[in-house]
């Protein structure tokens, strides 16, 4: 005898470990439009923002869009700063939303802009972050962040009190933060 097992007739919690697994614009991409018991299970996970270099404008806008409603779920991020066709994508999401149960964030070759200090100060004001990743090229030609702003996130990562722990990869001289990391009580901080 044979059994068909439709989707909709798995489990909540089903669908709970599933999307657990699943990148938030992967999640907005197979599951909002679908039916009202989806649209009640997207608003009950926590959300995992990942985006790529390879990720485009238009699929940045999309998740914009959907995070208006869920942006207080998304909990990690992992951003490429540049992607194909955009660059301070980070600072585009920042400005479109706050994320207060932001837990931890990577961000990758971080660009410099008018707005930085928006980014810097929305994180400094987040009080569940308790990880900070900063990748940045050490390839001078390809690294797009001012010595003032990855000042201004240097300190943030070594002196929040908030952190548990945080990475800064850069190719900055760590002279003018040498103060910061004698003060630091933190042994998680971490310079590259």
């Amino acid at each position: 005898m044979i059994i068909n097992t439709r989707l909709e007739d798995l489990s909540n919690e089903i669908f709970f470990e599933i999307l657990r697994h699943l990148h938030a614009i992967d999640i907005f991409y197979l599951f909002t439009c679908l039916n009202s018991r989806f649209l009640l299970i997207l608003k009950s996970i926590h959300l995992h923002v990942i985006i790529s270099g390879d990720h485009r404008r238009r699929q940045v806008e999309f998740l914009s869009n959907h995070l208006k409603f869920h942006s207080h779920q998304v909990i990690s991020f992992k951003i490429h700063d540049k992607i194909r066709d955009q660059v301070n994508v980070s600072e585009f999401l920042f400005t479109q939303h706050q994320f207060i149960n932001l837990f931890s964030c990577t961000f990758v070759s971080m660009t410099s802009s008018s707005n930085s200090n928006l980014v810097i100060e929305q994180l400094s004001k987040l009080t569940k972050i308790v990880w900070i990743h900063i990748i940045q090229s050490n390839d001078a030609e390809d690294d797009m962040l001012n010595k003032f702003d990855a000042q201004k996130l240097s300190q943030l990562v070594l002196i929040n009190p908030s952190l548990d722990g945080g990475a800064i990869e850069c190719k900055y001289s760590l002279v003018p933060l040498l103060p910061l990391v004698a003060m630091s009580s933190k042994t998680a901080g971490r310079l590259y």
